[in-house]
């Protein structure tokens, strides 16, 4: 049911590209380089209580992210506007140690709220489940793929 919600959701990101490239290209879409953010897609607020999952929040919201088209200048700042209780406490503490939205760096968003927000409990279960993840007979590699990476 997840799944088919994350493919709807994914399909859906793209059709909206693809009508942003359809417009752009007769002339009624956003001038080159000045890429339009839409509303269209939105995500669920974060709060960091027990039993939320800080890496499928930051999925969803990547989702939203780019269906909505959002700057990457402005990431940081969408995805800070759906932080709630514990979770915004720390991001205006944080924030200035903050440079970046994503990438392998110690000032992306993506990173540091990751480090603080995921405990060892779900470590523990992702490291076990990644060591226990085997291919079954009738799964597709494609599938396989897609369970490894979302343990890593």
């Amino acid at each position: 049911m997840k799944e088919d919600m994350i493919a709807t959701e994914k399909a859906l990101a793209a059709a909206l590209k693809d009508i942003g490239t359809a417009l752009h290209t007769i002339g009624a879409g956003p001038a080159s380089g000045s890429a339009r953010e839409y509303s269209t897609a939105k995500a669920n607020y974060y709060y960091g209580k027990a039993g939320e999952d800080v890496k499928e929040w930051l999925a969803e919201l990547d989702r939203i992210i780019e269906a909505n088209n959002i700057a990457d200048g402005r990431k940081v700042a969408v995805a800070a506007a759906h932080l709630r209780d514990a979770v915004a406490e720390w991001y205006e503490v944080d924030k200035a140690n903050i440079n970046r939205y994503t990438d392998n760096n110690p000032g992306s968003f993506i990173r540091r709220i990751r480090a603080r927000f995921t405990s060892n409990a779900q470590k523990d279960q992702w490291y076990a489940e990644l060591h226990q993840l085997k291919q079954t007979p009738g799964q597709s590699v494609d599938d396989y793929a897609n369970k490894f990476q979302r343990l890593q």
